[in-house]
């Protein structure tokens, strides 16, 4: 990082220079920053992932077919998100790598050196160190951004289980789930398909409880279901809530180094337009980014729909053949509560969202624009 930035300070007049150094410095920023974030908050942060997976926890083992299938389900998302990010990484890491036998410097990154770096064994030094740099730094980003990206998606397990419950709360004379599993229904999990898995499968029937004080109640109504059901949705919007607290910085930095990448690496693209392996290096650089932030967007706007099915959820939870005043009062409660949308926030400018995504696109072309202009004249 520091030599990337006194070469960055040394060339301040070349602007090709300055667009390449910066193109990697920002992003080794942002790790770095998410890093430093991670150790200040840690603490909180671990008692975060322990209030999303305990519920998650016990609902391992309860005795609704449909609820461990959608736990199975999201394992397999949760295993190809790791794929994706994987092959985004290591294809990244590699064409650094085999770039650089073709560049000027022969070395994965520029960077200012008080030695001649062309001159062995300081070049293999170099070479090694910088390699090994780059794969250190996707290694993390690779256990970073899965780990965070989970807890989100756990997260809407849990709306989807809350949305069953609400919608069960008309159901009170129908017995609970709870947490013994039948031979019939661990038989079923262990042959779990996810190509073969049938809608009727997926379906909960059953009100969900998430711990065993919520299991056995001996004098069961939707009063006392529904009012479960906000417990639990309070505990859901406090976890979405302490995770913008944690990260909505580091997201911010996300989407302004995206924008920021992708705008001078199409600048380096229209420089060296003449150049077949600049422009190859340049522009898969410059995917890899965007997909990073577009997986984030893409994903993250899920949230925003499960928050809309819930909401709609508490309208259809039969409130209205329940003739009692307190009833329609929880109603109007949670209806007003859950109006704004659960959102994960990048800093106080921005919803992480597809809308977001594409406003970044538009925002990195129109200064790659100015920037081109600004350099062609």
């Amino acid at each position: 990082v520091s030599s990337l930035a006194i070469d960055t300070v040394k060339n301040y007049n070349d602007l090709e220079s300055v667009t390449y150094d910066v193109g990697f410095l920002f992003p080794l920023m942002g790790i770095m920053l998410k890093t430093l974030l991670i150790n200040i908050d840690q603490q909180g942060i671990l008692e975060m992932i322990e209030d999303v997976h305990n519920p998650i926890k016990k609902l391992c083992y309860s005795s609704e077919l449909g609820m461990l299938i959608e736990i199975k389900i999201t394992i397999f998302w949760q295993f190809l998100d790791y794929i994706i990010f994987a092959l985004v990484l290591g294809s990244t890491t590699v064409t650094i790598t085999i770039m650089a036998m073709v560049s000027e410097t022969k070395l994965p990154l520029r960077g200012y050196f008080p030695f001649d770096a062309t001159q062995s064994p300081l070049y293999e030094m170099m070479y090694f160190i910088q390699v090994w740099d780059i794969f250190i730094n996707s290694t993390w980003v690779l256990f970073l951004e899965t780990s965070i990206i989970e807890l989100i998606r756990w997260n809407n397990v849990q709306l989807i289980v809350l949305q069953n419950n609400y919608e069960n709360c008309t159901n009170w004379r129908m017995p609970r789930a709870h947490f013994e599993i039948s031979d019939d229904t661990y038989e079923t999990i262990i042959k779990f398909q996810f190509f073969k898995v049938t809608e009727e499968e997926q379906k909960i029937h059953l009100f969900m409880p998430f711990d065993e004080s919520e299991v056995n109640i001996q004098n069961d109504s939707f009063a006392l279901r529904f009012k479960t059901c906000l417990k639990h949705h309070r505990q859901i919007v406090d976890n979405v809530n302490k995770f913008n607290d944690y990260f909505s910085v580091v997201q911010f930095f996300t989407v302004f180094i995206t924008c920021s990448f992708a705008c001078l690496y199409l600048f380096q693209i229209a420089v060296n337009k003449q150049s077949t392996v600049v422009v190859l290096n340049t522009a898969i650089l410059m995917l890899a980014e965007l997909c990073h932030l577009g997986f984030w967007c893409v994903f993250l706007n899920f949230i925003l729909d499960e928050t809309e099915k819930t909401h709609q959820s508490q309208y259809n939870s039969g409130w209205e053949s329940e003739g009692n005043i307190e009833v329609q009062n929880l109603l109007i409660n949670s209806l007003i509560g859950s109006k704004e949308p659960l959102k994960i926030t990048a800093g106080k400018f921005f919803v992480m969202s597809l809308a977001t995504y594409l406003a970044v696109i538009q925002k990195s072309y129109s200064y790659f624009a100015i920037l081109n202009t600004v350099h062609s004249g």
